[in-house]
């Protein structure tokens, strides 16, 4: 069991690194998305099909986990943004 949890780790390690000579035709910074899918949030590009993007992203909790978190961190996470923008595409929807 020790030998798989390790063979996944390294897996992740090198799938997560950075692809030496591939050049992107795009790239957004982690300030240029947002950590939602919402047909209420317009997009911040259009590209064509077959486009290479770069994408640097922040974490999906607006900062509400972190290093140091525990799993108490976790119990009381607030997903009252994510929820909000639901809320707004099934408005959207039935109309």
């Amino acid at each position: 069991m020790k030998h798989i949890l390790l063979i996944l780790l390294v897996l992740i390690f090198y799938s997560c690194s950075e692809e030496v000579g591939i050049t992107p035709d795009y790239v957004l910074s982690a300030e240029q998305k947002h950590n939602k899918f919402s047909s209420a949030i317009p997009p911040v590009i259009r590209v064509p099909s077959g486009s290479i993007i770069k994408v640097d992203t922040h974490e999906a909790s607006d900062g509400q986990l972190h290093r140091n978190a525990n799993i108490d961190d976790l119990k009381i996470l607030i997903l009252a943004q994510y929820i909000h923008l639901q809320v707004l595409y099934l408005l959207k929807k039935q109309r």
